[in-house]
C-alpha cells in the first residue's frame, strides 16, 4: 500500500499490538515508516518480514518514543531516502525501550545519510541488538552502513555478524 503520511502498512499512536507471523511488501509512505510506524507505543513484532518498504525514514520500520521487542524477522530490500533503510528509531523518552533479537538485515539502502540496515537517534531510552545479522546494506556516507547510532545503545552480539556492507572495514557500525 502506499499513504501520504506515516506507516503504510500498520500506524500506531499511543496503542499497544502484538503482531505474529506477517508479512509487509512495497509498502510506501511519504513521511516516515514505510511498512510500519509506531509513536508513543508498545509494539511487539514477531515471526515477519518486511521487504520492499520506502519512506523518509525507516523505510521498513519507524519507531519514535515507543518500546519495541521485534524478534525472529527479516527486512530486505528496504529503502531510507535519510536515515535507516530497513530499521529507524528516534527516542525522546527515558522509558523507551528497542529489542532486536534473531533478526536479519539485507539489502536495505539508507540513501542520502547513514544506517542502511538500522539507525538510533536515542537522547534517552536504550536499544538493545542480540544475534542481528546485516548483509549487504549500504548508506550513502559510508558510515555506519549496518547500524549507525547516536547516545545511548548497548550492543550484545552474541552471534550476530557483519558482513559485506559495501566493502566492509570500519563502515559496519558508527558511533555518531
Amino acid at each position: 500500500g502506499t499513504n501520504s503520511g506515516h506507516g503504510a502498512g500498520l500506524y500506531l499512536s499511543a496503542s499497544t499490538a502484538t503482531i505474529n507471523d506477517i508479512s509487509f511488501s512495497s509498502c510506501s509512505s511519504s513521511e516516515n515508516g514505510g511498512s510500519v510506524y509506531a509513536t508513543s507505543s508498545e509494539l511487539t513484532l514477531t515471526h515477519f518480514d518486511v521487504s520492499f518498504g520506502s519512506a523518509s525514514n525507516g523505510g521498513g520500520l519507524a519507531l519514535y518514543s515507543s518500546t519495541a521487542d521485534i524478534k525472529n524477522g527479516t527486512f530486505t530490500s528496504n529503502f531510507g531516502t535519510y536515515y535507516g533503510g530497513g530499521l529507524y528509531t528516534l527516542s525522546r523518552a527515558s522509558d523507551s525501550t528497542l529489542t532486536t533479537t534473531d533478526l536479519t538485515f539485507t539489502s536495505n539502502n539508507a540513501y542520502y545519510s547513514k544506517g542502511g540496515g538500522m539507525y538510533f537517534d536515542s537522547t534517552s531510552g536504550t536499544n538493545y541488538i542480540n544475534n542481528v545479522r546485516f548483509s549487504a546494506n549500504s548508506g550513502y556516507t559510508q558510515q555506519g552502513e549496518a547500524v549507525t547510532a547516536s547516545d545511548v545503545l548497548v550492543y550484545n552480539y552474541n552471534s550476530g555478524k557483519i558482513s559485506c556492507n559495501a566493502g566492509c572495514g570500519s563502515k559496519g557500525m558508527y558511533k555518531s
